[in-house]
């Protein structure tokens, strides 16, 4: 499966530390056979519509999106983007605050 990992965009660029709960999640995805990407919305400046285009332009068919508590209404916002833009694509939200 075509999988995307994302860390959903935040506003702002802040003190940037990797993911690395993603980035496991992402190696262990490609240790099983999977094409998994991992993106960081906000560090590389790609907007819930861009993140939706890309979902549809490069035909992921498995979005993980990670949450925070303060970041629920801006996860929703990119879940709800990708679903109308790739109906098909299963979309995830999880994560410590999930």
């Amino acid at each position: 499966m075509k999988v995307l990992l994302v860390s959903p965009w935040r506003g702002r660029k802040r003190f940037m530390i990797p993911d690395l709960g993603l980035g496991y999640l992402c190696t262990a995805a490609k240790k099983l056979g999977h094409d998994a990407r991992f993106l960081d919305c906000t560090y590389a400046g790609v907007r819930p519509e861009a993140l939706a285009r890309r979902v549809r332009d490069e035909r992921y068919q498995v979005v993980g999106l990670k949450v925070f508590s303060t970041d629920v209404g801006r996860v929703r916002k990119n879940a709800a983007l990708v679903k109308a833009t790739c109906p098909d694509a299963i979309t995830l939200i999880g994560g410590r605050h999930s």
